[in-house]
């Protein structure tokens, strides 16, 4: 057996998906309204070192300035 985690866009497919269980093709694991994050958010700035290349962080950096140039330009 394979577990999906979807989310439904439409009330039609909730209805689809009633019908999915009532045929005993799906079973429905939890129902959820939210999406579940993790909840551990005292990362510390060094835990990120090495995410991005160096070659990455410049280019960020170059778009972070163009960017900045771009609002302080009188049009």
């Amino acid at each position: 057996m394979k577990t999906l985690t979807i989310e439904l866009l439409n009330k039609k497919a909730e209805i689809l998906i009633e019908g999915l269980v009532a045929l005993d093709l799906i079973k429905i694991v939890k129902k959820s309204t939210s999406i579940d994050l993790p909840t551990n958010n005292n990362k510390k700035p060094s835990d990120f070192f090495g995410l991005l290349t160096t070659e990455e962080g410049s280019q960020i950096l170059n778009f972070v300035n163009e960017s900045r140039n771009e609002w302080e330009r009188d049009i």
